[in-house]
């Protein structure tokens, strides 16, 4: 392989590798934001915010402004939110925020912003938990698919001097990417502040879950591209 062929081939591996890193980490936001998968994460940041003797406060609040009728409105992010009055009577005043996020959290998530999603960030930091923020990374990982799909034909055309050279050239790329994986796990025991995560721990632990999981799916990956890729030409020689 000549060096011009070489360096080209390393640019596009690099390449290759940074768009893959973004599909990747775009989708694991995909996920993050997913309605399902925001609700826990919601209550969970939205219950640990209140001090608990403002939610007794609202639950008393909630009950008095109730009277004898079966729901109320309540404002919340410039939208008027449904309250069941039943719900918050029957239970504890520890589940009064929980209750309320829960009950409306297909309103919150569907919530209009009448903004670029990147301009609603730095003016309206809660659209990262609406359907917009999902609808973003969406579009994003398409992108970045298309683009680590490109520079794969590329890297592949580059590496074609043996199907196992492109499978090596494809392990490195992977590995590349997923080794990012015990950066990651490290940064999440060692990064975030106490009191970070004793206000949103469980959310911690969703988000850096999802995203750890699918680095360790592309090491994986990797780990066995190489091993194909170097394993397979000894065996090939073997049984000539």
């Amino acid at each position: 392989m000549s060096l011009k062929r070489r360096v080209a081939k390393s640019a596009v591996a690099f390449i290759f590798s940074t768009f893959l890193t973004i599909a990747i980490l775009s989708y694991s936001l995909v996920q993050i934001t997913d309605k399902e998968t925001l609700k826990p994460i919601v209550i969970a940041i939205a219950a640990n915010q209140v001090p608990p003797e403002q939610v007794a406060q609202m639950r008393e609040f909630i009950i008095q402004q109730c009277g004898g009728k079966q729901t109320i409105d309540l404002p919340l992010q410039n939208e008027k939110i449904a309250v069941d009055c039943n719900k918050i009577k029957s239970s504890p005043a520890e589940k009064t925020v929980e209750i309320i996020y829960s009950d409306n959290i297909d309103k919150l998530y569907n919530l209009e912003y009448k903004c670029e999603f990147l301009d609603c960030l730095r003016t309206q930091p809660a659209v990262i938990f609406s359907a917009k923020a999902n609808n973003f990374f969406m579009s994003l990982t398409y992108i970045s698919i298309i683009l680590t799909v490109i520079f794969g034909i590329l890297l592949a055309f580059l590496s074609r001097d043996s199907k196992f050279g492109v499978l090596r050239a494809f392990g490195w790329s992977f590995v590349f990417v997923g080794i990012s994986y015990f950066f990651i796990l490290a940064a999440k025991t060692t990064i975030i502040p106490q009191d970070v995560v004793e206000i949103a721990g469980p959310a911690i632990d969703i988000i850096f879950n999802i995203i750890l999981f699918n680095l360790l799916i592309i090491l994986i990956a990797g780990a066995i591209l190489l091993a194909i890729g170097y394993i397979g030409p000894k065996l090939k020689k073997k049984k000539r």
